[in-house]
Protein backbone atom coordinates (compact mmCIF):
# COMPACT_ATOMS: atom_id res chain seq x y z
CA UNK A 1 0.00 0.00 0.00
CA UNK A 2 1.20 3.18 -0.87
CA UNK A 3 0.63 6.47 0.67
CA UNK A 4 1.62 10.08 -0.25
CA UNK A 5 1.65 12.60 2.58
CA UNK A 6 0.82 15.84 1.02
CA UNK A 7 1.93 18.20 4.23
CA UNK A 8 3.82 21.73 3.96
CA UNK A 9 5.51 21.03 6.89
CA UNK A 10 8.40 18.46 8.09
CA UNK A 11 8.26 15.69 9.33
CA UNK A 12 10.52 12.27 8.88
CA UNK A 13 11.74 10.54 8.71
CA UNK A 14 10.87 13.65 7.88
CA UNK A 15 13.50 16.01 5.07
CA UNK A 16 14.10 18.75 2.90
CA UNK A 17 17.01 20.88 1.68
CA UNK A 18 18.74 23.46 2.47
CA UNK A 19 21.62 24.71 4.77
CA UNK A 20 23.41 27.57 4.73
CA UNK A 21 25.34 30.28 3.49
CA UNK A 22 26.48 32.84 6.02
CA UNK A 23 24.74 33.43 9.17
CA UNK A 24 21.60 32.30 10.56
CA UNK A 25 19.34 30.43 7.88
CA UNK A 26 15.57 29.94 9.41
CA UNK A 27 13.74 27.35 7.22
CA UNK A 28 10.00 26.17 6.77
CA UNK A 29 8.81 23.04 7.94
CA UNK A 30 10.38 19.90 6.42
CA UNK A 31 8.44 17.64 3.79
CA UNK A 32 7.08 14.46 4.84
CA UNK A 33 8.03 11.60 2.85
CA UNK A 34 5.85 9.24 0.80
CA UNK A 35 5.62 5.96 2.55
CA UNK A 36 5.26 2.70 0.40
CA UNK A 37 3.84 -0.82 2.35
CA UNK A 38 4.16 -3.82 0.05
CA UNK A 39 3.47 -7.13 1.59
CA UNK A 40 3.44 -10.48 -0.45
CA UNK A 41 0.76 -12.45 0.59
CA UNK A 42 -0.32 -15.37 1.31
CA UNK A 43 2.56 -15.82 3.66
CA UNK A 44 3.93 -18.53 5.85
CA UNK A 45 2.86 -18.79 8.95
CA UNK A 46 3.65 -22.45 10.22
CA UNK A 47 3.09 -26.48 9.25
CA UNK A 48 0.68 -28.86 10.55
CA UNK A 49 2.65 -31.23 12.55
CA UNK A 50 0.33 -34.54 11.33
CA UNK A 51 0.16 -33.62 7.70
CA UNK A 52 3.72 -31.68 7.39
CA UNK A 53 2.10 -28.83 4.89
CA UNK A 54 3.21 -25.47 5.30
CA UNK A 55 -0.07 -23.18 6.34
CA UNK A 56 -0.33 -19.78 4.47
CA UNK A 57 -2.92 -16.74 5.05
CA UNK A 58 -3.58 -14.05 3.61
CA UNK A 59 -1.96 -10.83 5.01
CA UNK A 60 -3.68 -7.44 4.62
CA UNK A 61 -2.33 -3.60 5.16
CA UNK A 62 -4.52 -0.64 5.40
CA UNK A 63 -4.11 2.91 6.17
CA UNK A 64 -6.50 4.58 8.66
CA UNK A 65 -6.38 8.28 7.70
CA UNK A 66 -8.31 8.45 11.53
CA UNK A 67 -4.75 8.14 13.02
CA UNK A 68 -1.98 7.73 10.30
CA UNK A 69 -1.27 4.00 11.13
CA UNK A 70 -0.94 1.10 9.13
CA UNK A 71 -3.15 -1.84 10.27
CA UNK A 72 -1.64 -5.02 9.23
CA UNK A 73 -4.24 -8.03 9.91
CA UNK A 74 -3.87 -11.74 9.18
CA UNK A 75 -5.62 -15.15 10.30
CA UNK A 76 -3.27 -17.57 12.86
CA UNK A 77 -3.02 -21.10 12.74
CA UNK A 78 -5.72 -21.21 14.59
CA UNK A 79 -8.63 -19.60 12.14
CA UNK A 80 -8.20 -16.48 14.64
CA UNK A 81 -7.83 -12.62 13.49
CA UNK A 82 -4.31 -11.00 14.40
CA UNK A 83 -4.27 -7.31 14.16
CA UNK A 84 -0.55 -5.41 14.62
CA UNK A 85 -0.35 -1.61 14.41
CA UNK A 86 2.64 0.04 12.91
CA UNK A 87 2.89 3.59 13.63
CA UNK A 88 5.09 5.87 11.69
CA UNK A 89 7.57 8.29 12.59
CA UNK A 90 6.79 11.55 10.96
CA UNK A 91 3.45 12.46 12.81
CA UNK A 92 5.69 15.61 13.62
CA UNK A 93 6.13 19.49 12.00
CA UNK A 94 9.48 20.30 12.55
CA UNK A 95 11.91 23.20 11.39
CA UNK A 96 15.57 23.27 11.71
CA UNK A 97 17.44 26.47 11.95
CA UNK A 98 21.02 26.26 10.63
CA UNK A 99 23.97 28.64 11.28
CA UNK A 100 27.55 28.62 9.73
CA UNK A 101 30.44 30.57 11.53
CA UNK A 102 34.16 30.86 9.74
CA UNK A 103 36.93 30.29 11.79
CA UNK A 104 40.14 31.77 9.69
CA UNK A 105 42.47 30.45 12.65
CA UNK A 106 41.64 26.86 11.49
CA UNK A 107 40.47 27.71 8.00
CA UNK A 108 37.17 25.28 8.93
CA UNK A 109 33.41 26.18 9.27
CA UNK A 110 31.34 25.57 12.84
CA UNK A 111 27.92 24.29 11.87
CA UNK A 112 25.08 24.98 14.14
CA UNK A 113 21.96 23.46 14.56
CA UNK A 114 18.44 23.99 16.45
CA UNK A 115 15.29 21.68 16.19
CA UNK A 116 11.73 23.55 16.63
CA UNK A 117 9.08 20.54 17.13
CA UNK A 118 6.16 22.81 16.20
CA UNK A 119 3.17 23.06 18.63
CA UNK A 120 1.10 20.78 15.88
CA UNK A 121 3.31 17.49 16.22
CA UNK A 122 1.51 14.38 16.82
CA UNK A 123 5.25 12.59 18.24
CA UNK A 124 8.22 13.77 20.01
CA UNK A 125 11.80 14.15 18.09
CA UNK A 126 13.69 12.18 19.03
CA UNK A 127 16.51 11.68 15.85
CA UNK A 128 18.05 14.70 14.13
CA UNK A 129 20.39 13.54 10.65
CA UNK A 130 22.20 15.96 8.40
CA UNK A 131 23.60 14.85 5.10
CA UNK A 132 27.73 15.26 5.77
CA UNK A 133 29.33 16.17 2.07
CA UNK A 134 32.97 16.61 3.80
CA UNK A 135 34.81 15.02 6.87
CA UNK A 136 33.24 16.78 10.04
CA UNK A 137 35.04 16.85 13.76
CA UNK A 138 34.49 18.92 16.84
CA UNK A 139 30.72 17.36 17.10
CA UNK A 140 28.54 18.74 19.85
CA UNK A 141 25.32 17.44 22.02
CA UNK A 142 23.09 19.39 23.18
CA UNK A 143 23.77 16.79 26.52
CA UNK A 144 25.52 13.41 26.77
CA UNK A 145 22.23 11.33 26.27
CA UNK A 146 21.88 13.04 22.42
CA UNK A 147 24.55 10.61 20.90
CA UNK A 148 25.84 11.16 17.68
CA UNK A 149 26.21 8.37 14.98
CA UNK A 150 27.32 8.05 11.17
CA UNK A 151 25.48 4.53 11.07
CA UNK A 152 22.25 5.33 12.18
CA UNK A 153 20.59 2.94 10.58
CA UNK A 154 21.58 -0.48 9.74
CA UNK A 155 20.20 -0.16 6.42
CA UNK A 156 22.72 1.12 3.39
CA UNK A 157 19.55 2.53 1.94
CA UNK A 158 18.20 4.56 4.83
CA UNK A 159 18.75 8.50 3.92
CA UNK A 160 19.07 7.54 -0.08
CA UNK A 161 22.68 5.95 0.56
CA UNK A 162 23.87 9.73 1.43
CA UNK A 163 26.74 10.12 4.09
CA UNK A 164 24.76 11.97 6.99
CA UNK A 165 25.72 12.85 10.65
CA UNK A 166 22.87 11.74 13.33
CA UNK A 167 22.33 13.08 17.21
CA UNK A 168 19.72 10.91 18.66
CA UNK A 169 18.27 10.98 22.04
CA UNK A 170 18.72 7.92 24.65
CA UNK A 171 17.77 9.82 28.08
CA UNK A 172 15.05 7.05 29.94
CA UNK A 173 11.60 8.05 29.28
CA UNK A 174 12.44 11.84 27.84
CA UNK A 175 11.65 10.76 24.01
CA UNK A 176 13.39 13.30 22.55
CA UNK A 177 11.74 17.02 21.89
CA UNK A 178 8.58 17.37 23.15
CA UNK A 179 5.96 19.36 20.82
CA UNK A 180 5.78 23.03 21.11
CA UNK A 181 9.64 23.18 22.46
CA UNK A 182 12.74 23.60 20.62
CA UNK A 183 16.27 22.14 21.45
CA UNK A 184 19.89 23.82 20.07
CA UNK A 185 23.58 22.83 20.72
CA UNK A 186 23.56 20.04 17.82
CA UNK A 187 26.73 21.29 16.12
CA UNK A 188 30.05 20.42 14.16
CA UNK A 189 33.29 21.88 12.05
CA UNK A 190 34.33 21.17 8.72
CA UNK A 191 36.34 22.36 5.70
CA UNK A 192 33.40 21.28 3.67
CA UNK A 193 32.15 24.51 2.28
CA UNK A 194 28.53 25.67 2.83
CA UNK A 195 25.89 24.69 0.65
CA UNK A 196 22.74 22.52 -0.03
CA UNK A 197 21.97 19.44 1.79
CA UNK A 198 19.26 16.64 3.11
CA UNK A 199 18.10 17.01 6.65
CA UNK A 200 16.14 14.07 8.67
CA UNK A 201 14.23 14.23 11.92
CA UNK A 202 12.38 11.24 13.48
CA UNK A 203 9.56 10.90 15.48
CA UNK A 204 9.24 8.79 18.63
CA UNK A 205 7.13 5.70 18.42
CA UNK A 206 6.72 2.75 20.54
CA UNK A 207 8.85 -0.60 19.40
CA UNK A 208 6.88 -2.35 17.55
CA UNK A 209 4.98 -5.03 20.21
CA UNK A 210 4.53 -8.70 18.29
CA UNK A 211 4.88 -12.26 18.71
CA UNK A 212 7.26 -14.66 17.83
CA UNK A 213 4.48 -16.50 15.37
CA UNK A 214 3.90 -13.20 13.53
CA UNK A 215 4.72 -13.35 9.91
CA UNK A 216 7.63 -12.31 9.70
CA UNK A 217 6.50 -9.71 6.36
CA UNK A 218 4.76 -7.67 9.19
CA UNK A 219 8.13 -6.36 10.84
CA UNK A 220 10.37 -6.78 7.26
CA UNK A 221 7.72 -4.65 5.17
CA UNK A 222 7.58 -1.44 6.91
CA UNK A 223 10.30 1.83 6.00
CA UNK A 224 14.05 1.55 6.38
CA UNK A 225 14.05 4.80 8.59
Amino acid sequence: MKRNLFFISLAVFAFGEGLPAQGLIQRKPLKKPTIEIKVKSPVWIGRNLKTMRDIYTELKVEYDPKTGNYVYTWKNLHGELQTRIYEPPIKIDVIVKASVEFDQATGKYKYAYELVNLPTSQQSVHMLVIERKAEIENVTSPDSDWKGSSKPSANPNAFGGKRVWAWTDIKYQRHGIPAGHRQGGFSFESAGLPGIVDCYAQGYTELPKGREADPKEVYESRPPW
